[in-house]
């Protein structure tokens, strides 16, 4: 998996995320996350802010690595959404009691 373009790109939106949770603004943290977890695991399009987001090609190369990229590329942003989840979750706990 290049370094350069399929977790960085990822990452972006995850940080926006944080950020949400951070503001206090949860619904649009989980919303955020669900619909790129969602757009990297069909390798579709997402929004983030207005803006389109193609995964269409981000794991896709011609040797046959391409599918374990994809395959971690998921894992790691399922485990990314779980975690901020959960911190959202948490924030919203801490609002209500």
């Amino acid at each position: 998996m290049e370094r350069t373009g399929g977790p960085l790109r990822a990452r972006t939106p995850v940080n926006l995320a944080r950020l949400h949770i951070r503001t206090g603004d949860t619904d649009a943290a989980v919303r955020l996350l669900d619909s790129l977890y969602e757009a990297v695991r069909i390798g579709g399009q997402c929004e983030i802010d207005g803006r389109p987001l193609d995964f269409h090609n981000l794991t896709t190369t011609t040797s046959s690595s391409s599918s374990d990229d994809h395959h971690t590329l998921c894992r790691w942003l399922w485990t990314v959404v779980l975690t901020e989840g959960l911190r959202a979750l948490r924030v919203i706990v801490k609002t209500c009691g």
